[in-house]
């Protein structure tokens, strides 16, 4: 009976959040179900357009091979409640038919094409333990939003002749390679760059603004980048090849070690209000994964309702009797 008032609840928030399409319930968890046990058959039963609400769970959810148009939303990776259990898995595979597909809230290690041209894919507040390959040339108007890449050596490896992709609001351990000799810009916005690689190999050409590059340098590896409004610290090689920028400066984040670290929930990457990085930006906002058009949560938690907790008043009760359960949510 609590896992049906739950489930019943859940559905009722996303009935508000989503709106014109079937919303289907998938996890692993025996001890708490969803519509469907596994990925695959959720898949079967649903038509293009459909959301699949990938429960938290203490189990891998394995591959999914996605070939249907849908949006696929987790629990955010490292969830803010207090059963505070994570959507991952190990791959994702994009197929045919998966064109305009989104992706929110996952822990992943890599997305892959496969053998397909796709464009309009979404990736948002997802933590991607590998990578994004891209390996199939003309795929086009990817956003790449929000997320958290914690491999410190390929993160985004391309493909050419794409174009039109939108990357913002995300950090990355490692680099981006290959984004090339594509047909129109990339875009390469308030992102922050730890790495102690160079940030960009064979990326061209792009628009790379609002961005910091803490360890990570902004130029070098055969790149046709324009860049406007970054800001560089600690790297070995500070130096951008054009545009207006601040070159050695400490972006003087709210909690972060000076001499640079990798990923970590416990870092703060606020800006200062007293920061060379404060209001910086191309559009007056900060400079890295706070300001800007894109949306960046350090948990990747999905905007829309979530239980935070819930109570059995009485656990135990005779046939035919009233289980009491409360519970709060929130969204963030």
């Amino acid at each position: 009976m609590k896992t049906k008032q739950l489930l019943f609840s859940l559905a009722l928030f996303f009935s508000f959040a989503i709106a014109n399409a079937t919303i289907r319930t998938v996890s692993n968890n025996n001890s708490s179900p969803g519509t469907y046990i596994d990925f695959a058959s959720a898949q079967t039963a649903a038509s293009n357009g459909d959301t699949l609400y990938i429960h938290g769970s203490p189990y891998n959810y394995g591959t999914f091979n996605v070939s249907k148009q849908l949006v696929i939303i987790g629990t955010g990776h490292n969830p803010q409640k207090q059963a505070p259990l994570r959507s991952f898995l190990d791959y994702v595979n994009l197929y045919t038919g998966s064109t305009g597909s989104k992706f929110i809230g996952l822990e992943v290690y890599q997305f892959n094409t496969e053998n397909a041209t796709l464009n309009n894919i979404e990736i948002r507040l997802c933590k991607i333990t590998y990578r994004i390959l891209m390996d199939e040339n003309f795929g086009s108007n990817w956003i790449i939003d929000g997320n958290v890449f914690t491999n410190t050596n390929d993160n985004i490896y391309g493909a050419y002749a794409q174009s039109g992709h939108r990357i913002r609001n995300n950090i990355f351990n490692g680099q981006l390679l290959y984004l090339s000799n594509a047909n129109g810009y990339h875009y390469i916005e308030n992102n922050i760059f730890l790495g102690t690689v160079d940030a960009f190999y064979s990326v061209s050409p792009a628009y790379a603004n609002n961005n910091v590059f803490y360890r990570s340098s902004p130029a070098g590896g055969a790149n046709g980048i324009t860049y406007s409004n970054n800001i560089s610290y600690q790297c070995s090689n500070n130096a951008f090849p054009n545009g207006t920028n601040q070159t050695n400066v400490n972006p003087q984040f709210s909690n972060f070690p000076n001499a640079g670290a990798f990923f970590a929930y416990t870092y703060d990457f606020r800006i200062a209000v007293a920061s060379p990085a404060h209001a910086a930006g191309t559009d007056a906002t900060d400079l890295g994964v706070y300001g800007g058009f894109g949306d960046f949560d350090i948990n990747g938690l999905p905007r829309i309702p979530y239980i935070s907790s819930f109570n059995i008043a009485n656990p135990t009760i005779s046939p035919g009797g009233t289980l009491n359960v409360t519970f709060k949510s929130k969204i963030r």
